[in-house]
């Protein structure tokens, strides 16, 4: 903190990914803010030997469910690694919850029914650089309550290593207010 370096060193270890937060401070005192992206303001991946890399792989959702009962879900299977891969994502869907038919979508385009006992199943190779996105709709399978809030998460397994993702939906109030004429 409060450092006038441009540049920094950091030790990594091979095989690992790591997410730094950095902001600039100009003469006057003005501070940039973070940025609210999941990878922080930067990351490094240190790769010793060519690796494949989904630790940047990300998972989204509405961050309110829709009054239409039904909510955007995404998750975004990211290799920025210099080496393919094959990947296994076992998506559990959130309780009281299902998905919509034909609502399911595999980078833009319909997919292939994914959906198998109340989880989303997907495999297959994933290039360097490449983004596998896979978005879907949920519907309510009952009421819920005002403030519930839906959490969904996904396992990406490669290699020998899985990673968690996991994203949240709220419920929202709605509220009728008084129209008053005079």
């Amino acid at each position: 903190t409060s450092s006038t370096q441009y540049t920094s060193w950091f030790n990594g270890e091979a095989g690992h990914t790591y997410y730094f937060r950095f902001r600039a401070r100009d003469l006057a005192g003005n501070e940039n803010a973070y940025t609210n992206s999941p990878f922080g303001d930067g990351f490094i991946s240190v790769l010793a030997t060519p690796a494949p890399v989904l630790e940047t792989s990300v998972k989204s959702a509405n961050s309110l469910l829709n009054l239409q009962s039904y909510s955007r879900w995404t998750i975004d299977l990211w290799n920025s690694g210099n080496l393919s891969t094959t990947a296994k994502l076992t998506d559990t869907l959130p309780p009281f919850t299902a998905i919509l038919t034909d609502a399911l979508w595999l980078n833009g385009e319909p997919a292939p029914q994914l959906a198998v006992d109340g989880q989303l199943r997907w495999s297959g190779v994933i290039t360097e650089n490449e983004h596998i996105v896979i978005t879907y709709h949920l519907s309510s399978t009952q009421p819920l309550a005002p403030g519930m809030i839906l959490t969904n998460t996904a396992l990406i397994a490669y290699g020998d290593r899985t990673i968690t993702r996991t994203a949240y939906t709220v419920q929202p109030y709605q509220v009728f207010l008084p129209v008053i004429q005079r």
